[in-house]
C-alpha cells in the first residue's frame, strides 16, 4: 500500500490507515512505506500489512538538529538508513 495522503505518519494521525487497508484483499500484499513508518511489529497487530518500510537514525545529533529546524525527510536522508521487516 502506498499512502497517497502523505507519509504513513499522516495516515496514522488522521486515522485513515485502517480505512485504506480495509480495501485490501487476502491475496494482496501490502507495504506501508515512508521514513516515519513505526518499525514496531505491535503497532500493526491485526492490520494486513506485509512489509513496513521506514528509516532508522544512524546519526542522532545531526538528525535532532534537522528536526529542531523543521527539516524535511530529504534533509534527514544522509543521517538515516532504510529499514524494513517482512511480516510472518
Amino acid at each position: 500500500m502506498v499512502d497517497f495522503e502523505g507519509s504513513p505518519a499522516t495516515s496514522i494521525i488522521n486515522n485513515s490507515t485502517e480505512t485504506i487497508l480495509s480495501h485490501t484483499g487476502p491475496d494482496l500484499k501490502t507495504v506501508l512505506l515512508g521514513p516515519s513508518t513505526p518499525m514496531l511489529p505491535k503497532a500493526f497487530a491485526g492490520l494486513p500489512i506485509n512489509m513496513p518500510a521506514g528509516a532508522a537514525i544512524i546519526e542522532p545529533r545531526q538528525t535532532l538538529k534537522i528536526v529542531r529546524r523543521g527539516g524535511s525527510a530529504r534533509a534527514l536522508k544522509p543521517f538515516t538508513r532504510r529499514v524494513y521487516w517482512l511480516a510472518a
